[in-house]
């Protein structure tokens, strides 16, 4: 049997609360920091379960864990053995043949009611420099719905100390279970303190990077450590001879769950000379009210550079029309650039369909099943977990920032020359970077006619449907349960590749801040040897762009990439159709850029589809004022 998540609208009703700090200043803490509706997890077996999450946030040593709540839907017939416990220490001890869970502070039994198992621990825990584990227990004797099937409840997460797990057969000896399933427990400690209301720390990046000369701002984390949201912050900062203080208001502000964290831009005026400084930020006020939080001031080093280069992952991912999973790595990459626009930089590498004109001989990632997805050159991935690997891998600094224009050389259309430009934002030396071409097309599809012959080869194969569906950009073509999808346009097909790692010489090791490198490689379509490629290229060889990546040749990962425009000189675009348009517009629908439905599009930026009257429809991004 499998381990399985599902997403279950009954919870709806039992979704986590927040309390507000009564007077004895008792507060919720949860690594449900969004509050999600839980999901619910298990292994579809008869078997005792023990579920726990570790507490060892420093700001909360002395403090009291009083209780704990979480959701719990098998019936009584189908659990027994409920208890709630804390321990030190995850340790299983071997009786009667099987390994059970000891804990080593206390243990109680439990009566689930209502769907929750809610409970005040007999003797409050008072938490140490060391930490605790809070968790609870089960078995399941027998399965008679979905909840006895997965009974655990978690949340999207990934927070280290979210979510640790032992059973009776299927997993028997305690695991970190957060990366595996990108998740957390549901579960949310009571916990009893001398807290503020208005209350916040600040964190700061290892070190911060910002250009020369103009107003900038810094990405920060907060972390509310008080009974109230987090609505608004008084911050002074200051580096070397540069300091300030600012106000702002938050577009959502912190819940007050304990512990519960958000990147927060602050804006910050111009740093007028390069150098490296140190940077105190200081967060003053927490809606209005003074912050004695001791965790209100942060430092980090500073670098006050020329510019700072945008980073833009690579991402690279393998499909082929035959693939049922594969529409998962469509929608996954439609959607990253619905968001994202131009900086979102993905190559498509197809297997056994009409785009795959790169063989696998010359792919630059082992492949041993589809879809898979790699970013950076990193581990592999399902297609899914790309959004998540991105955007840490955008957060971090890169030295060097590069461009890439390119345009055909004749009139015929078979040759095209790109120029890469690379520039470093400090000095660099010794280094091992190349750059590495990719020839892309957007908007290729197949055959409209059902009789021609190649027809059945563009019709991309479907297992998703509305009891398996996919969420995002498109992803309604999908989510109808047909198994063949027709009139697909498929976009960010890699049809050459110069080097997997980058052209030998085609940079320095030495680089200056400032001082730009160029290099220059030719498509060169013609030959028999090209007729695949070339015969792709003229369904519209003005939808051919440059992928230009700067390649780390001797750990062999990317270190960054850009886009160049389309060949005929207009812009490339993170929002393609993805369907033949044609025929009158008769409705118009919008969806965020998550791919929810918006009714009433407020201020900000949707995607926009328009039905047509054929049955065909076509996809805009638009900004919405108001």
């Amino acid at each position: 049997m499998s381990t399985n998540i599902l997403s279950m609208a009954t919870y709806a009703a039992i979704a986590l609360s927040s309390l507000s700090a009564s007077a004895e200043s008792i507060l919720d803490f949860s690594y449900n920091s969004e509050g999600a509706v839980p999901n619910i997890f298990g292994f579809e077996k008869t078997e005792s379960y023990d579920i726990a999450i570790r507490v060892d946030d420093p700001s909360l040593v002395g403090c009291q864990v009083v209780g704990m709540s979480v959701s719990f839907m098998p019936s009584a017939d189908e659990a027994d053995n409920v208890s709630a416990w804390m321990t030190k220490d995850l340790t299983l001890k071997k009786i009667d043949g099987k390994k059970v869970n000891i804990p080593d502070i206390t243990s109680q039994t439990v009566t689930p009611a209502e769907g929750m198992i809610d409970v005040t621990f007999d003797a409050p825990y008072t938490i140490t420099e060391a930490g605790v584990y809070v968790g609870y227990s089960f078995n399941i004797k027998m399965i008679d719905s979905e909840y006895a099937l997965y009974p655990v409840a978690v949340v999207p997460g990934d927070n280290e100390n979210g979510l640790y797990l032992h059973t009776s057969r299927s997993r028997l000896k305690w695991m970190n279970y957060v990366e595996r399933i990108g998740g957390v427990s549901a579960m949310v400690l009571k916990i009893k303190g001398d807290f503020s209301a208005n209350s916040a720390g600040i964190s700061l990046p290892e070190t911060i990077y910002l250009p020369v000369g103009k107003a900038t701002s810094v990405d920060v984390s907060l972390t509310n450590h008080g009974s109230e949201p987090v609505k608004s912050i008084k911050y002074t900062y200051s580096a070397g001879t540069v300091s300030g203080t600012k106000s702002l208001t938050l577009d959502n502000p912190i819940k007050a769950i304990y512990g519960t964290s958000s990147k927060v831009t602050l804006p910050l005026d111009a740093f007028s000379e390069l150098g490296n400084f140190d940077m105190t930020v200081t967060v003053d006020k927490i809606n209005g009210e003074a912050n004695a939080d001791r965790f209100a001031e942060a430092k980090s080093p500073l670098e006050v550079l020329p510019f700072v280069p945008v980073n833009r992952p690579l991402v690279e991912e393998y499909t082929g029309t035959w693939c049922g999973y594969c529409p998962l790595g469509y929608v996954t990459l439609e959607t990253m650039k619905a968001e994202y626009d131009a900086d979102f930089i993905a190559l498509a590498y197809h297997d056994s369909d009409p785009m795959a004109v790169v063989p696998d001989s010359e792919w630059p990632s082992y492949v041993d099943g589809f879809p898979m997805a790699f970013v950076n050159r990193g581990m592999e991935l399902s297609p899914d977990e790309i959004p998540m690997v991105w955007s840490g891998d955008r957060s971090s600094f890169v030295p060097v920032d590069i461009s890439v224009n390119a345009s055909w050389t004749d009139d015929t259309k078979t040759i095209l020359r790109a120029t890469a430009t690379v520039t470093a934002a400090k000095d660099l030396t010794g280094m091992d970077y190349a750059i590495a071409y990719a020839l892309v097309a957007d908007g290729l599809k197949g055959p409209s006619d059902p009789q021609d012959k190649n027809y059945k080869d563009w019709l991309q194969s479907n297992y998703f449907d509305e009891d398996d569906p996919l969420t995002g950009v498109h992803a309604d073509l999908f989510n109808t349960g047909e198994s063949k999808i027709a009139g697909l346009e498929f976009n960010d097909v890699i049809l050459s590749l110069s080097s997997a790692y980058g052209e030998y010489g085609s940079l320095p090791s030495d680089f200056t801040a400032g001082v730009t490198q160029s290099h220059s490689y030719t498509f060169d379509l013609t030959g028999t040897e090209n007729a695949a490629i070339l015969e792709l290229v003229k369904q519209n060889p003005d939808r051919v762009r440059v992928v230009a990546i700067v390649m780390d040749t001797y750990d062999e990962v990317s270190v960054n990439c850009n886009s160049s425009d389309y060949a005929d000189g207009s812009a490339f675009s993170g929002i393609t159709n993805t369907v033949t348009p044609a025929g009158n517009v008769i409705d118009t629908e919008y969806y965020d850029l998550t791919g929810r439905r918006i009714i009433n599009p407020s201020t900000g930026i949707y995607v926009k589809k328009e039905i047509m009257d054929n049955g065909s429809h076509r996809v805009s991004k638009v900004a919405n004022h108001q």
